[in-house]
């Protein structure tokens, strides 16, 4: 068993983490918009497929964190 501040840390660190992905997500999506008429195509299918991928890496992470949550509680 942790020690209370030990989870804490963990919480908090977890949460920062989902922050940082997202702001990731963000801005790899306003650079693809930034090469839009650029006709810069390989650039903005990158910087799009990026933004997906981390996309569905945040919720899949914020998803284990609520399911672990929800299940030691039980």
């Amino acid at each position: 068993m942790f020690t209370k501040d030990f989870q804490l840390m963990l919480i908090f660190s977890s949460i920062a983490i989902i922050v940082l992905l997202g702001v990731y997500a963000i801005y790899c999506r306003q650079r693809a918009k930034s090469f839009v008429n650029t006709g810069r195509v390989t650039d903005i299918q990158i910087w799009a497929t990026k933004s997906a991928v981390i996309w569905m890496v945040t919720f899949v992470l914020a998803f284990v964190m609520v399911a672990e949550f929800v299940l030691s509680e039980v």
